[in-house]
């Protein structure tokens, strides 16, 4: 005896690896079920569990396996090799529930009885005490009150008939070996002739004196312990009907004895033939070859004349044969549209291949309308065969009502009306069914090149059992289905290659149907032709819309705007005169907005929590959702059956998109399709409902932005679209406005933060941080530390766009805002440092250092790891500052100390690109920048080696190794402004100017796209220094139309905010704007440019220079000498080569290499 678990050893041995992946024992038993074609609910019945455990064990399943449908699952167990084995499990567990089902039966029956059961056993080994142990459990559980005594000698049992009073025990059950019955027993009398060394004892009747009385029955030490038991409560409970109780359990275990026979004989059958076509290779081949030699001549000429006479009888048989068609309606020639490519697609897919056992199959996938049915029907009606038969296969039952209707055609023409006759008054509906397909199956194989189309399937898992799948079974013929359900791409049944996606009219072919319907035979004037172009553009492109467009123009004489206003405003009326107008004109009476609808209400049916989903997809842009934005919303599972959901319909399509080098899936849909179902959506929920859902939408995008921020930005940039699309969205639905103007804040911040962090477009993040400042309705979902952070941020934005004024206000309105906040020490110094850059900009010096110096003091008490990374943007701003305001002079090197703590806060004084090993914890964008910033400092100080080597090199590097291309584009101008000017000093002038160049097309394209958003002058950072280094690179290359562009560029931007770098930077654009006119031989437009640049350069010089070295008689003889002639020209040049050496030193290369040589 043991308890044998066939379901244990199934697992254990066959099932829980398979192709080297793991799966858990209860994930087998959905995958049983799933082979077995039951539903969610019918699994989750079966098992005992929730419906929502079954669809998360699936969802596990289907992601161990890379799939996405139930299918995909069946295809992968058939492929596997391991199908026998858990059809095999499955067959168990149907055993297995039906052995409890029996237990359960008898447990009603011995309810409240509380029999006494004692259990006298030998043991022999610790396997039979567990037995033991599993039997009291057992019978404990249907309601008997057990005990047991282990006895192991003649000893034993004395001991335990005299302790023992049998008189108040019900009944006594003895297992052991026969050997120690007599000292139990005053006589014992078998059921049969003792055979085993095991047998089972019952109590018959018992004394005061305890002499016993016991039946004995032979026992199999492999009986299986569920028989045992059995076998026990038939000999106790002799007047229940225990046996009959238990025949389904006893049928289910025959069925799985059965199932593994069959397996194994076929199993044997391949080696069998293989052993007799051996034995037949012996030496009588020869012999009998010489006597077929002679009789072939004889054999030839009889077979000529039997299969001339065959061949007449079969082709008049064959023309004898009735055909079978379906009612196939399609629209008159008048109004049809041929699509020939496809049609052609579906004849070269069903062509047979003589090896091939399965019967080929294709499938027609499309959204509703696209014109699926049409086009097969057209097939249909042009293919060669007996019998073409459409099966309308929306549901089960019509199906059944469509093989019906064919087997009464079959039945009439094979005369076997009396047969079906007696199938249709089957009572057992599920009898009736199958004895129909069976009748229709069985007539079809006399049929060559038969073909049946499966219509508009809905549900692929409750037909999949009525198609044909192999000749074998169904005969020669061919299969056409249709359906929306565009999961059925990844189904093992049809296969990706036999399926054919009919989509969207090309403009052509929408404007031929167009016309057709219309105008008939007519032609278009080119101009109507080009309205109607135009009129069709607003439409959906798919044969539906564009027939109903044309029938309803035909029928009313209203024009084409009229029409679109209708659509647009469209109500139930115009609904139902749509269809109708339909109906009456080809026999079809769903619009699109009827299809679509329907196809929503069948989606929320099945799980009432897609709406919010469906929802969130209509509200942001139709093209590109990723999937995980929607995981934010609600849990994978539920976004994973939501999208499967709608692909059933077609309602969607779902693609893996590229995206920096991986591949992340995303939800398509037709613009009309999610016009037409938010519209839907905003009928069926109430305000409260929407504005519900509208909150969690916004809350999860939120989710979604800050945890991809400083991941992948790429990821939060396609939020764009969906946040404007939303916002357009939420503008036209009739909400709250208070509900409106905060969700619309909600919006822009978003829209204001994705700019600044993921472009660095500070134009466009003011833009919208403004119209989020302007609305006044505070957000729930921005809390005061985000408030105070914003107004930063928003200061910031309109600080690089020059408005310092408004800038340092906001920065201090952020301050006051910190006062209800925790810990503000971080944030106040950030708002400090800001306003230091502010001053910084207006070039005022000591306001700048003071407040740098003030935001260091604020967070001086806090711990180095808190305040590294501001403290160290803190001495960044001060070495610029020094950089910007002393240029070259000793100052300067301040800046280059400040620079060097910078980088030391942040751990990054190691040079990477010299040292690729290294692997730092950290390689931030504020590492990449602080190196540029150190390459500028060295540029100034006139030190290029050390620019190149410690700044821009390493800046360099890391932006290639570790920064977004979207989020560095400034950084990677600036960058490359300092490489030119490098070059440009090392009289490298060709790169020079291709690196000055690539700076400022990357600058220019960042601010100039939105430039215009702004509504007013744009005076932040512009190219300004980058095209006064080029225009030099151009005259000393001799292109001076070129250079004088850049001058030009330069004189036309704003002049209010210039530190002392720019401003020199900006007057030596005049002196190149001179020089270029010089050699141009306009002497009049130089000696303009250089009064100018004296002028300018005077009032730069008298505060950038010592009182020593800055010289008045320069600029005095310049203004005394204003006369035009080439004389005076040599006299400026000579003057301006005089103040660039005071300024930079003679031996400065601008000036040796450039000044000087102009002279």
């Amino acid at each position: 005896m043991y308890k044998e678990n066939n379901l244990d050893i199934l697992y254990e041995e066959q099932l829980k690896i398979i192709n080297e992946i793991k799966f858990t024992r209860r994930e087998i038993d959905i995958v049983s079920c799933v082979m077995s074609g039951k539903s969610v609910k019918k699994i989750a019945s079966f098992l005992s569990i929730s419906t929502r455990t079954v669809e998360a064990h699936t969802y596990n399943i289907l992601t161990k396996l890379n799939f996405t449908s139930r299918e995909d699952i069946i295809y992968f167990i058939e492929k596997s090799g391991k199908f026998i084995f858990v059809q095999q499990y499955y067959l168990n567990l149907l055993a297995q529930e039906a052995f409890k089902e029996g237990l359960k039966k008898i447990s009603n029956f011995l309810k409240q009885e509380n029999k006494h059961c004692f259990i006298i056993y030998e043991k022999n080994s610790q396997e039979e005490n567990l037995f033991i142990t599993n039997l009291e459990t057992d019978l404990k559980h249907l309601g008997f009150r057990p005990y047991s005594e282990c006895v192991k000698d003649q000893k034993s049992i004395e001991h335990l008939l005299t302790k023992t009073s049998f008189s108040k025990i019900d009944y006594v059950i003895y297992i052991g070996t026969p050997k120690l019955v007599h000292y139990l027993a005053s006589e014992d009398k078998t059921d049969a002739a003792l055979k085993s060394q095991l047998v089972l004892g019952i109590l018959k009747s018992c004394e005061a004196t305890n002499k016993i009385l016991i039946s004995l029955t032979d026992l199999e030490e492999s009986l299986p312990y569920n028989f045992f038991l059995i076998k026990i409560l038939s000999k106790i409970l002799p007047k229940l009907e225990v046996e009959t109780i238990f025949m389904p359990f006893y049928q289910r275990n025959k069925d799985v004895k059965n199932s593994f026979c069959e397996y194994k004989s076929s199993e044997k059958k391949g080696n069998s033939c293989i052993q007799q076509n051996v034995k037949n290779n012996d030496s009588k081949c020869f012999k009998k070859l010489c006597l077929k030699l002679n009789k072939v001549l004889l054999i030839l000429g009889t077979c000529f004349l039997v299969s001339c006479f065959v061949g007449l009888y079969f082709f008049k048989k064959i023309n004898d044969i009735p055909s079978i068609m379906s009612d196939l309606r399609i629209p008159v020639d008048s109004v049809f549209l041929d699509r020939p490519q496809l049609i052609n697609q579906i004849g070269l897919k069903l062509k047979r291949k003589k090896e091939d056992e399965n019967i080929p199959i294709v499938g027609v996938l499309g959204i509703g309308g696209v014109g699926k049915t049409t086009l097969v029907r057209h097939f249909s009606r042009t293919y060669k065969s007996p019998i073409v038969w459409e099966i309308n296969a929306e549901t089960k039952n019509s199906v059944i009502s469509s093989f019906k209707e064919l087997g009464e055609y079959l039945a009439l023409m094979e005369n076997k009306k009396n047969e079906f006759n007696f199938i249709k008054e089957i009572e057992d509906p599920n009898e009736r069914e199958k004895q129909i397909v069976n009748f229709v199956r069985s007539y079809l194989k006399k049929y060559k090149n038969w073909l049946l189309i499966f219509d508009n399937i809905s549900v692929f898992a409750e037909i999949k059992n009525f198609l044909p799948e192999n000749k074998k079974n169904w005969g020669e013929g061919g299969l056409i289905i249709t359906t929306r359900d565009s999961n059925i791409n990844q189904s093992s049944y049809i296969g990706s290659k036999n399926i054919i996606e009919v989509g969207e009219l090309s403009k052509e072919e929408a404007l031929k149907l167009f016309r057709i319907i219309l105008c008939g035979s007519e032609k278009l004037s080119p101009e109507d032709e080009a309205k109607a172009q135009s009129f069709l553009d607003h439409l959906p492109p798919f044969p539906l819309d564009i027939s109903i467009a044309a029938y309803y123009l035909k029928n009313s004489n209203i024009g084409y705007e009229d029409y679109l206003k209708r659509i647009e405003a469209s109500g139930k009326d115009f609904e139902k005169l749509q269809e109708h107008l339909l109906s009456e004109m080809n026999n079809y009476a769903k619009t699109r907005y009827g299809i679509i609808t329907l196809a929503l209400e069948k989606v929320i049916k099945e799980n009432p929590h897609f709406k919010a989903l469906l929802l969130f997809i209509c509200l942001v842009d139709s093209q590109d959702i990723p999937k995980e934005l929607l995981e934010f919303f609600k849990e994978p599972w539920l976004v994973e059956n939501f999208i499967y959901t709608l692909k059933k319909h077609s309602l969607i399509t779902n693609e893996l998109i590229e995206l920096n080098g991986k591949k992340i899936s995303s939800l398509f849909i037709h613009r009309s399709t999610q016009k037409i179902s938010l519209s839907f959506l905003v009928d069926l929920l109430d305000i409260h409902e929407k504005q519900e859902l509208i909150r969690g939408i916004i809350s999860s995008m939120m989710s979604f932005q800050d945890f991809y921020f400083n991941k992948n930005c790429y990821y939060v940039m396609k939020l764009i679209n969906h946040l404007e699309a939303f916002e357009r969205n939420l503008t036209n639905m009739k909400l709250s406005l208070d509900f409106k103007e905060k969700r619309k804040k909600d919006i822009f911040f978003m829209l204001g933060y994705i700019y600044k962090h993921c472009f660095e477009n500070y134009i466009l993040s003011y833009v919208y941080f403004t119209k989020a400042m302007n609305i006044k309705n505070p957000s729930e979902f921005i809390t005061n530390l985000k408030m105070a952070t914003f107004i930063k941020d928003l200061g910031f934005s309109a600080l690089i766009l020059g408005e310092t004024k408004e800038s340092i206000n906001l920065f201090q309105k952020s301050i006051e805002l910190c006062r209800d906040i925790q810990n503000p020490e971080i944030l106040i110094a950030q708002n400090l440092k800001n306003i230091g850059f502010a001053y910084r900009k207006e070039n005022n010096f000591t306001q700048a250092k003071e407040f740098f110096f003030k935001a260091l003091d604020k967070i001086s008490s806090l711990e180095l790891a808190v305040k590294q990374d501001v403290a160290s943007e803190i001495y960044a701003q001060l070495a610029v500052l020094y950089s910007v305001t002393f240029i070259n002079k000793e100052e300067a090197l301040q800046g280059e100390k400040y620079l060097l703590k910078s980088l030391d806060l942040l751990g990054a004084r190691q040079l990477l690109y010299l040292n690729p090993n290294l692997k730092p914890t950290k390689i931030s964008c504020r590492i990449a920048t602080n190196r540029r910033r150190l390459g500028s400092i060295y540029t100034r100080l006139g030190d290029y080696k050390k620019a190149m080597e410690l700044g821009f090199m390493e800046a360099q590097y890391i932006i290639d190794k570790s920064l977004d291309d979207c989020t560095s584009i400034l950084l990677q101008s600036l960058n490359l402004e300092g490489l030119g000017e490098v070059y440009l000093r090392q009289n490298s002038l060709k790169r020079a100017e291709d690196s000055l160049s690539s700076s400022i097309e990357k600058k220019e394209k960042l601010i100039g796209e939105s430039r215009h958003l702004l509504g007013r002058a744009f005076s932040g950072e512009s190219s300004t220094s980058a095209r006064t280094l080029r225009a030099e690179v151009r005259i000393r290359l001799k292109d001076f139309s070129k250079a004088y562009e850049d001058c030009l560029y330069v004189f036309n931007t704003d002049k209010k905010l210039r530190d002392n770098f720019l401003e020199l930077m900006c007057i030596t654009c005049l002196y190149h704007a001179a020089v270029i006119k010089y050699h141009q031989g306009d002497l009049q437009k130089a000696q303009e440019y250089f009064l100018a640049f004296f002028k300018e350069m005077n009032v730069f010089c008298k505060v950038f220079l010592e009182e020593e070295k800055y010289d008045k008689e320069i600029f005095k003889i310049i203004e005394r000498d204003g006369e035009l002639s080439q004389k005076n020209i040599k006299i400026y040049f000579e003057k301006a080569t005089q103040i660039y050496s005071i300024i930079y030193g003679e031996e400065h290369p601008f000036v040796k290499d450039y000044i000087k040589k102009n002279k």
